[in-house]
């Protein structure tokens, strides 16, 4: 896998796992995109868990390279930048210290516009979040 610059998802220390096809004795349809992370002492809130923040950068990591690094390569020719549009986060379970994971999902493609979902777990395999983003292309 190409190694990418992805500046504060790099920062805080995500992993880029890439496009799986299975999680947990789960086979998928359609691939999924993962990342992962090591939580450590300074992604911990006041109440010591898992950042917000941190849970939102990551959901939002998943879903962006799913959808960007998802399309056709004649697409990508044409790619000037990507953006999240807009983001719906559902924070269910607290997480500290430990590995998390998030999978990203492709749900619709559009020309300009898609929409993702995206979903975060821990080592267990509890569901601590889920999202759902539209992303849009910016053409050159």
């Amino acid at each position: 896998m190409i190694k990418r610059n992805y500046g504060f998802s790099d920062h805080i220390g995500i992993e880029d796992v890439g496009f799986v096809d299975s999680d947990r004795g789960q086979t998928f349809r359609d691939a999924k995109y993962k990342v992962a992370l090591q939580v450590r002492q300074d992604h911990l809130n006041a109440n010591d868990t898992l950042h917000g923040g941190v849970v939102a950068t990551m959901l939002d990591a998943c879903m962006a390279r799913v959808f960007f690094l998802g399309l056709p390569p004649e697409e990508m020719a044409t790619l000037k930048a990507g953006v999240t549009v807009e983001m719906k986060t559902n924070f269910l379970r607290t997480q500290s210290l430990g590995y998390v994971y998030a999978l990203g999902t492709m749900v619709k493609r559009g020309r300009s516009t898609s929409f993702t979902e995206g979903e975060l777990f821990n080592d267990k395999g509890e569901l601590l979040a889920k999202a759902s983003a539209t992303m849009m292309i910016l053409r050159k």
